[in-house]
């Protein structure tokens, strides 16, 4: 493997004052393109095709690439009359809708930096990163997000407007607007003017926050710039089937959260970059027995981007639709998931390899060739706003970002990820256990086990603590005590009463406590754990949550 150079590195600052990363072999470098440059080139190339779908009660509403670029260049010019300042934020907060889009990329147009967040955010976390990125302009779907800000609004003092883009507003109050309201504000805009702005923007400046979930401490608000995120699509692409116009245009679904980075690049930048049709799906989607399933049986998506708690949500709808269905139907079911299994055997135990033109190398190996995983190319962030400690611990001196991951890389490239090292138990004999894996094959042996935390550090022996599967508040994500119909169904299937948690907390239920200490029973019996079984194991009496406190912002609920 050839050894990149790095040309320039990155500074903390939103200006991005950094050169491009380049590789000795030339491998990767596309021409940088700016936001801007992508979305018009891809309204230019394919103006009449769809880019975007909305489900209403007359079917689904529709744009086209010209009319969606035309429109960002509307809220572009809105934007720029409400006052909005050169990298100064823009927050996001809502589901994924035209709007949203519209929103990120007319923000950037504008010369702004765009600040997805997640809708569940509560006012204070709101006001951390209005704060922390000096949002000048807030976007919020309806009432219920509007009074998040408005809670805190005489903290932000770069605060100039509030927009909310759906629904009408319950009180007029002064800088508040509606979508409706909003889009006229920029007709004293010239064309010549928003251009100027556009043709300042250069691709090594940044664009984008991205913030953590702040699980070891504040959110961390990581800097993209344009050519992060152009480079990164197009790079991706290359490992990808899709196809491109006029010979197939990709149809895709958005439903993952859009302050998530890999939500952006799927749902937004790398349909642009393809030219696919994007269809939303409803809010509820990624809610527990939520309407995405629905969704993607009517939209039909040729590709699909899933998230773990996404494949789990469709391997349950799989389960229950087996056990429901006649006879012939339930075989046709039971082959389809042998021959998938038997497709994907093959290609266990790797993550694939790094995308063309970046490069992994793994460090600080142990006896087994387990170490840290360290990356470098254009996908890389410019480091953390105004955090250069952080940023400095992240990345050395030659640009090489120091994951925290653990696995090996094998002799074909391919990465083998293992766990975190903030994962990693070590027990009082110093051996090192890797509890990510034992953690899955619980939840894979116990069906009706939601979480499950392994702990031990520094013990003689494993302990897992377990939550179960339960109904979720749908306005707040608070875990009830009712267990979900599914668990329901299999106690009922094993002899169990219970309906409720606390029906099976405290070793309530011998039945489900033995099921329980079988799954368990069943990873002690495997050789590799011979040295460290988990020997105690406890039902909480509620599930985690973000509420609760045990779960990052990023987490399905």
């Amino acid at each position: 493997m050839s050894t990149p150079k790095t040309i320039g590195f990155f500074t903390s600052q939103l200006t991005g004052e950094v050169i491009l990363r380049e590789n000795k072999n030339g491998e990767g470098n596309q021409a940088p393109l700016t936001i801007h440059e992508l979305v018009l080139g891809t309204a230019t190339r394919y103006p009449d095709l769809i880019a975007l779908g909305t489900r209403n009660v007359d079917g689904w509403e529709t744009i086209t690439y010209i009319e969606y670029y035309e429109l960002c260049r509307k809220a572009a010019k809105s934007f720029l009359k409400l006052g909005l300042e050169r990298f100064h934020g823009v927050g996001i907060l809502g589901y994924n809708c035209t709007r949203w889009f519209v929103a990120d990329i007319a923000s950037i147009f504008a010369g702004g930096i765009s600040v997805g967040i997640f809708p569940n955010n509560s006012s204070q976390a709101c006001r951390f990163i209005a704060e922390n990125s000096e949002a000048n302009i807030f976007m919020v779907e309806n009432d219920w997000q509007l009074q998040k800000i408005l809670k805190v609004q005489d903290h932000l003092r770069h605060l100039k407007a509030i927009v909310q883009y759906k629904d009408k507003l319950t009180k007029k109050l002064p800088n508040t607007y509606t979508w409706e309201e909003f889009l006229t504000l920029g007709v004293t805009i010239s064309d010549e003017m928003l251009d100027k702005v556009i043709d300042s923007q250069k691709p090594n400046q940044c664009c984008m926050l991205v913030y953590t979930m702040g699980t070891t401490g504040p959110p961390k608000a990581v800097m993209l710039s344009h050519d992060n995120i152009t480079w990164t699509s197009a790079a991706v692409l290359q490992s990808l089937p899709y196809t491109y116009p006029p010979e197939n245009q990709e149809v895709l679904v958005s439903y993952l959260p859009l302050c998530l980075i890999n939500a952006q690049i799927f749902e937004i930048w790398i349909p642009v970059t393809i030219g696919a049709s994007i269809f939303f799906a409803e809010p509820d989607a990624m809610k527990i027995q939520g309407s995405l399933i629905n969704t993607l049986l009517e939209v039909r998506p040729t590709t699909f981007c899933g998230v773990p708690e996404v494949w789990e949500e469709l391997m349950q709808r799989m389960r229950s639709d087996q056990m429901s269905a006649a006879s012939f139907k339930r075989n046709l079911i039971v082959w389809a998931r042998k021959m998938g299994l038997k497709a994907y055997k093959n290609r266990e135990s790797d993550c694939g390899k790094a995308i063309a033109g970046s490069h992994n190398l793994v460090r600080n190996t142990d006896q087994e060739d387990i170490g840290e995983f360290y990356l470098w190319g254009r996908h890389l962030s410019m480091g953390y706003l105004n955090n250069e400690y952080k940023t400095k611990k992240a990345f050395d001196q030659k640009g090489w970002l120091h994951t925290g991951d653990l696995g090996t890389l094998d002799n074909e490239g391919f990465i083998h990820i293992i766990g975190r090292i903030e994962e990693v138990i070590i027990t009082n004999q110093g051996e090192k256990i890797f509890p990510v894996p034992m953690e899955n094959m619980l939840k894979e042996n116990i069906p009706i086990i939601h979480h499950a935390i392994i702990v031990g550090n520094q013990a003689k022996f494993l302990s897992v603590l377990l939550t179960l599967k339960c109904e979720i508040s749908s306005d707040t994500g608070e875990p009830h005590n009712m267990l979900t119909q599914e668990v329901i169904n299999f106690c009922r299937k094993n002899n169990s009463k219970s309906v409720k948690v606390t029906d099976i907390t405290n070793n309530q239920d011998p039945i489900i406590d033995a099921i329980i200490q079988k799954g368990i029973d069943a990873i002690n019996e495997q050789p590799e754990h011979e040295n460290h079984k988990i020997l105690k194991w406890k039902v909480l009496e509620k599930d985690f949550s973000i509420m609760g406190g045990e779960l990052g912002s990023f987490h399905k609920h």
